[in-house]
């Protein structure tokens, strides 16, 4: 989280990013004076990071049985969770260390994916893999880990920063840029094959987010502000989401749905169906909405309420808003 929000921040050369919200009926897990914030979402469940008197931790909801549970007790912050499937990562602050932890819900087993000194944030998983950011001699690289075969490495050798990687399957994507970062490009790579694609090389490319075919991205121009890009790997056809003179932050992608947020600080979240079109609004609540995450049917996304955040969750099908915290 501290890694990628400031290279993020050098990235945008300035403008400003979209952050995060929300809140849970079990009176254990959150507090009136607590955020709940960063959604990510899996067909089984939601985890978030719940913020109290100045402490961090994640919390995951099973939607089957409706039970919240604290990840893993700590007293040390916790940031950035990812799900897929009974995985879950996140960056957790160990004094001077930050490290990438990860659970595994069908065994109850918690440790660190790797054990290292080195920064690492920013992590996402994909069935078994695990990706994230690591800075090595002050440069960022996107390493990955299988957790089934403890198979782990680089996903590309470059002189230059590599970060905000994400995972689809056997599919990683990453921004990479120079280090003065007034430059920066997409790339792609197969982890089974080791074949790596040029995706976009245009004015600044972050928050990327890939599924199946599809892969979705917040590109940045000084002049327009910031635009959500879609392009099909097979047709290779790149295309906005929505041509808007409002800022779009953020995207998130499963399937043939896009999600993001749209507008300012009080901004809200959008969607797209990239087969009909059909763009609509997630909710009709006029309040902020941020950090939008989809998985199959469910859309995820932190909702401010009053001064405090909370979670919100959208079954496509049928249209059901449910608020998790």
């Amino acid at each position: 989280m501290l890694l990628t929000t400031f290279l993020f921040a050098l990235l945008l050369c300035g403008a400003s990013s979209a952050a995060s919200v929300n809140t849970s009926t079990n009176k254990n897990v959150a507090t009136v004076a607590s955020n709940h914030t960063s959604p990510s979402v899996t067909g089984t469940g939601v985890v978030w990071v719940t913020t109290a008197s100045g402490h961090s931790n994640i919390y995951y909801k099973n939607l089957a049985t409706g039970k919240t549970t604290k990840v893993a007790s700590s007293v040390l912050n916790q940031y950035n969770p990812s799900i897929s499937g009974n995985i879950i990562v996140w960056t957790q602050k160990n004094g001077k260390n930050i490290n990438i932890y990860y659970k595994n819900l069908s065994s109850g087993y918690v440790g660190k994916v790797i054990s290292s000194k080195l920064l690492q944030d920013d992590a996402k998983v994909s069935g078994n893999t695990v990706v994230w950011t690591q800075v090595n001699s002050g440069t960022s690289y996107v390493y990955y880990k299988n957790l089934a075969t403890g198979k782990n490495g680089k996903v590309q050798s470059s002189v230059l920063n590599q970060l905000q990687a994400n995972i689809d399957g056997n599919n990683v994507i990453w921004t990479q840029t120079n280090h003065q970062y007034t430059t920066s490009s997409l790339y792609l790579k197969n982890l089974i094959t080791g074949t790596i694609k040029l995706i976009s090389s245009k004015e600044t490319q972050v928050s990327s987010a890939i599924s199946g075919n599809y892969v979705t991205w917040q590109q940045y121009n000084p002049s327009v502000g910031s635009t959500v890009y879609v392009k099909n790997l097979k047709t290779g056809v790149t295309s906005k989401v929505l041509t808007s003179k409002e800022d779009q932050w953020v995207p998130a992608i499963s399937g043939n749905y896009v999600v993001w947020q749209q507008g300012g600080l009080d901004g809200i979240v959008y969607m797209k169906n990239l087969i009909t079109n059909v763009v609509s609004k997630v909710s009709s609540v006029n309040a902020a909405q941020w950090n939008p995450a989809i998985s199959g049917n469910n859309i995820v996304w932190q909702q401010e309420n009053s001064v405090n955040w909370f979670i919100y969750l959208k079954n496509i099908v049928t249209g059901k808003v449910t608020k998790l915290t």
